[in-house]
């Protein structure tokens, strides 16, 4: 199966914070986007970090999740 992972960028209000750039993660399917993990983190660097990994990896949906909790604590 041919999908691929791509982070995007989002405006976020957060509490006490005010509206700042937040940073999520894709997959897609071909041209189909199956669904997205919003609110990642603020860095971009660290979000283009774990979806580079998980593109390396070839690591499967089903265990994107675990790896960017351990990635991001």
């Amino acid at each position: 199966m041919n999908y691929q992972y791509s982070y995007y960028q989002m405006d976020t209000e957060i509490d006490g914070v005010g509206v700042c750039a937040t940073y999520g993660i894709r997959f897609s399917c071909g041209k189909d986007c199956i669904t997205d993990i919003r609110d990642v983190s603020t860095d971009r660097d660290t979000v283009s970090e774990i979806v580079r990994l998980l593109n390396r990896n070839a690591v499967s949906p089903i265990h994107a999740a675990e790896v960017i909790i351990d990635l991001i604590g």
